[in-house]
Parts: structure tokens; sequence; C-alpha cells
């Protein structure tokens, strides 16, 4: 199960992907993070990991899947 999420955004698609793409500044615009824990490998782009830690107590791993910069980025999700 999967969805797509489209936001009309007045800035260069570049910006907004690299700022939405780092894993590191999820917690700056997802509210219900309180951190992020990385895991070793590459800290971005298609093959980053890690872990969303939650207010709540979930820790779901997190991965991307896709990183076309200005064009697409995708994420996983367990």
């Amino acid at each position: 199960m999967g969805f797509t999420l489209e936001v009309d955004v007045a800035a260069p698609p570049e910006a907004v992907q690299d700022y939405f793409a780092d894993p590191a500044l999820r917690p700056d615009w997802q509210s219900s993070l309180r951190r992020i824990d990385r895991l070793p490998g590459p800290g971005r782009g298609v093959g980053a990991r890690w872990y969303d830690v939650t207010l709540v107590g979930a820790k779901p791993l997190m991965e991307v899947t896709v990183d076309e910069p200005g064009r697409a980025w995708s994420e996983k999700g367990e």
C-alpha cells in the first residue's frame, strides 16, 4: 500500500527536493518526529536508510528508493 502527495510550492524544484530529501531535516517539517537515527551507508540519495523516531515511540525503518534531482524522489518505510 502506498500513496502519492502533490503540493504546489513557489520555489525551484531542485531547492524543494534538496530540502525534503535530506533525512536530517525531517524533524523540521514532520511534526510527529523527535529525530532520525541514521544507518551506515549513504547519507542521502538512493539507498540512504534511517529510523524515524516518532513522538509516540514508533521507529519505522525508512529508505530512499528514487532520487532524480528536480524531478522525482521516493522512499519506503517498514
